[in-house]
């Protein structure tokens, strides 16, 4: 077999068609709904576009936003169906359209991405545009130190903040020294020696777009829990920036035995936490984003940026200091808890002891009341859960189209039972993320409290699970029977029976599964069994080529539980133990389809025993892998925010980061290029 070609078939290519059609074709009749009835293709090669939508009875206007990735050409208007738009530049542009009830209030927004290619180098704005405004600079506050050059980043696309420059130094270092932001707008400088000696004091409440808080390193860890209800823009996100010591020790928070920051509640529309109420939340985290007490209904924080800090102490049964100067205890709280909002991105943070990680809500049904691009870059998050408990994980993302990559993502609490990684989103790409199972590594059911609004998005259903090691080694004395879960849980799964089972939502059906090292290390007598995948619905697919699957040690591996599908697209290299099929014994329930392009060898790593997962001179996985079909790149351009051409990067062994990927042309299979 020639390992440069894929062997498709036509249920891949069939299925990214049917998205689309499915998309424009089904009638539903929620009020709240809001939908695509035309779309351009994603190259156009003509300068102007047409988009057709309809929407549900409560959405009475619409508003239409088109700009393009250069920031060259922005429209902001008023618009009805269909909405034509002339005079594009060769670009890739965003559009979202809003649906507006009669009193301006947003209810919903599809968004879609597509690339103008009319011929010539036009690059100039076109001569007519409503409501002009300034060029937008996509460009991040500058950083007072310039750092080394790095490799480069895929190009910076529209509908997320910009990464830096000194962000860019230090991807692939887990504990990089950063230094000061100067914001567009305010900047206030926190800790020892600083304008403001305590965050405590620092306006958190009223922090508008181009304002950036530096918070220093301090020997002694900082007792305040903070808040944010800002909204910031693109071209000036609101950053919270550590700066490290010169040994790249992060600024600590300690959030046991904290006190809420005075600056959270600052009089009248400047108030986070309505102390009144039993729903202040002020008890959910460390750091809440959240509306203010006074802001309308459907405020969201938007595009702000939290960096380089160290948290953790919001632990189940801990105490703070309330604003009211009451002692209150947190339950089920994340070091960073995170209620609906758009663009919010966490960067090269370390994040443990406490409920969650990260928690992202969404909930009420509208992708107006759910988080939206969230993006979890370069952290290392780990040892956080609660004992004897399973609902508690190290992230629990809730979002329409997030991107998580980048991080290290531990074991949960030493007692709980949570998974490494939970989520219920739409269009999901996890990438070169370093992943140690607990009671699951990667748990991408589906979405609960969304049924008309992620569950209803273009993208709902179809993620992308790439470039990521994933390690369930028994030897650690913690691992999973089932590593990875994908589609739904508590609605009910496909048992072991001939009647199908359907739920009653709709469960995420469709898994890209690429270039992944996915090891698996288990004596019978540490786990008696060990699914690869565990696949909720008769119906559910994965789609995989160029993985590595070591499976080491005297365990029963199969490949899926009791359901589910596995095609081989193209070729993955089997090491170590064989996998059979299925635990299950109802062979209509499941196969595995085009099996022919497993290999059977010897990934040969550098160093099993300590870890190093990267490739020996000898490994079978050497110039064995395909390039990205087009049709699923079109996919992931599509339907989220990012230019992804092949694995661009692999992640840390251990650690977080991502390092730059070279090949010599052809691909090797896992996370690593030998």
């Amino acid at each position: 077999m020639n390992p440069k070609k894929l062997p498709l078939g036509l249920s891949l290519i069939a299925f990214l068609g049917a998205v689309s059609i499915d998309a424009q074709t089904v009638k539903r009749t929620n009020p709240y709904d809001l939908r695509f009835t035309v779309k351009p293709p994603y190259t156009v090669a003509v300068n102007n576009v047409e988009f057709g939508f309809t929407s549900g009875s409560v959405i009475k206007k619409f508003r239409c936003i088109l700009q393009s990735n250069n920031g060259l050409d922005k429209r902001t208007v008023d618009c009805v169906s269909p909405a034509k738009f002339d005079n594009l530049i060769n670009n890739g542009y965003y559009f979202k359209v809003e649906g507006l009830d009669a009193q301006n209030r947003l209810h919903n927004q599809k968004y879609y991405h597509f690339t103008v290619n009319a011929g010539g180098n036009v690059q100039t704005p076109p001569p007519v545009v409503v409501a002009p405004k300034p060029p937008v600079v996509v460009a991040p506050p500058p950083v007072v130190v310039a750092p080394p050059p790095v490799v480069v980043q895929p190009p910076p696309v529209v509908v997320t903040p910009p990464v830096s420059q000194e962000e860019l130094a230090n991807l692939g270092f887990s504990n990089p020294v950063t230094n000061p932001v100067l914001g567009q707008n305010r900047t206030f400088n926190v800790g020892p020696g600083q304008e403001y000696t305590s965050p405590d004091t620092v306006p958190w409440a009223s922090l508008v777009a181009g304002d950036a808080v530096n918070i220093f390193h301090s020997e002694t860890p900082y007792k305040i829990k903070l808040c944010l209800r800002g909204q910031g823009t693109l071209a000036k996100p609101i950053v919270i920036n550590g700066v490290t010591d010169s040994l790249g020790r992060r600024p600590k928070f300690d959030f046991n035995g904290a006190k809420t920051a005075s600056g959270c509640n600052l009089g009248g529309s400047n108030n986070i936490f309505n102390l009144a109420s039993q729903y202040s939340l002020e008890s959910y985290g460390g750091i809440i984003i959240k509306p203010g007490a006074n802001d309308p209904y459907l405020y969201k924080p938007k595009f702000i940026t939290i960096q380089n800090l160290e948290l953790g102490g919001a632990a189940y049964g801990n105490t703070f200091q309330s604003l009211d100067g009451t002692t209150k205890t947190y339950g089920d709280s994340a070091g960073i808890w995170i209620q609906p909002s758009d663009d919010i991105t966490l960067v090269n943070n370390v994040i443990y002891d406490n409920a969650f990680g990260v928690f992202t809500m969404a909930k009420n049904g509208l992708l107006g009341e759910a988080c939206v691009r969230t993006r979890v870059r370069n952290n290392r998050i780990y040892g956080n859960g609660r004992v004897n408990n399973w609902f508690d994980h190290n992230l629990y993302i809730q979002s329409a189209s997030p991107i998580i990559e980048g991080n290290y993502i531990g074991q949960t609490r030493a007692g709980s039972a949570g998974s490494s990684y939970k989520s219920r989103s739409s269009g999901e790409i996890f990438r070169y993320n370093y992943v140690v199972s607990s009671a699951r590594a990667i748990d991408l059911v589906y979405s609960e409290d969304q049924n008309q609004g992620i569950a209803i998005e273009s993208n709902y259903g179809t993620d992308y699970v790439y470039g990521n090691i994933i390690v369930n080694d028994c030897s650690s004395g913690r691992c999973a029977t089932n590593p990875i879960h994908y589609g739904g849980d508590n609605l009910g799964e496909q048992e072991n029976v001939a009647n199908v089972f359907n739920p009653t939502s709709k469960y995420r059906q469709h898994l890209f599964f690429f270039n992944n090292t996915v090891i698996n290390n288990a004596k019978s007598t540490e786990m008696y069994r060990v699914q690869m995948f565990d696949l909720s619905l008769k119906e559910t697919t994965v789609y995989a080529w160029n993985n590595i699957f070591h499976n080491e040690g005297t365990s029963n591996f199969h490949w899926v539980e009791f359901a589910g599908n596995v095609n081989f697209v193209g070729p993955n290299l089997v090491s170590g133990k064989n996998p059979l099929t299925a635990q299950g014994s109802v062979a209509s329930n499941f196969s595995l389809i085009n099996s022919q392009n497993i290999i059977l060898g010897n990934a040969n790593f550098s160093n099993f025993n300590s870890g190093n997962y990267k490739l020996a001179s000898d490994s079978s996985a050497i110039n064995k892998g395909i390039t990205i079909p087009q049709n699923v790149l079109n996919g992931i351009g599509a339907f989220n925010f990012g230019v992804i051409s092949e694995s661009n990067y692999t992640p840390q062994l251990g650690s977080n980061g991502m390092i730059n990927r070279v090949n010599n042309g052809l691909i090797d299979l896992g996370a690593f290029e030998y």
